[in-house]
Order: structure tokens, then sequence, then C-alpha cells
């Protein structure tokens, strides 16, 4: 997985913006691994509830019965952001967790969701 470095937080803008130099983002490869969150996965991980949108697990989804090409039931995050999630679900009062709909996409997902939108 790769993502953009930040030297600092920037601020949202409050008119539109050109997308001008978005080639020249830096980015760099995260070494941390992917690991399963939601019913199948390992404790504490299975505490946090999913929702596989892309493959239409629930009719809250919107795509086609049998979901996207590459899509899978579980969802998986990088194990910082697992743990990241599994601090702050520990902080919501009890009854409470948090629902994760979207989070790693296989590349035939990705281009699934460019299929569908064009």
């Amino acid at each position: 997985m790769f993502f953009s470095k930040r030297t600092k937080i920037q601020e949202i803008p409050k008119k539109p913006t050109t997308v001008e130099g978005w080639k020249q983002v830096l980015i760099y490869p995260i070494e941390d691994l992917l690991v399963p969150l939601g019913l199948f996965a390992p404790f504490p991980y299975n505490l946090v509830h999913t929702d596989s949108i892309y493959a239409a697990e629930t009719i809250a989804s919107p795509y086609p019965f049998g979901g996207l090409n590459g899509s899978l039931l579980t969802s998986f995050v990088r194990k910082g952001v697992a743990n990241r999630i599994e601090r702050a679900r520990r902080f919501l009062p009890e009854g409470y967790t948090f629902v994760i709909w979207d989070a790693f996409r296989t590349l035939e997902v990705q281009q699934a969701l460019f299929d569908w939108f064009y």
C-alpha cells in the first residue's frame, strides 16, 4: 500500500481548487501487514463490526447481488490502523462499536468501481 507523505495538516479549502500537481505528490511504501476486521478476525479485531459493501453482503449495498469483481467478505486494514480502531473502540459507551464499510480495496474492486460509475 502507498500513502502520500505530508509534512503538515492542510486546511480544507473553502473554494474549489484544481488538481494540478497531483502527480508530484511523493508516495512511499508502508511496511505494515494487512489484518482482518470483523466476525472472523482474531480477538480483539473481531469486536469491530464490518459490512462488506462491495461484496453486497447486506441489502444496504448499492451494488449488484454477488458484489463487484474482486470484492472480499472480510475487511482488511493495516495492523497499525486496526490497533488504533481497537483503542478508540474501548472509549465508546457500552453497547456501541464501529462499523467499517470500506478499507483495503483490491485492484479488481477499484477497476469495478471505475466501470460501475463510468
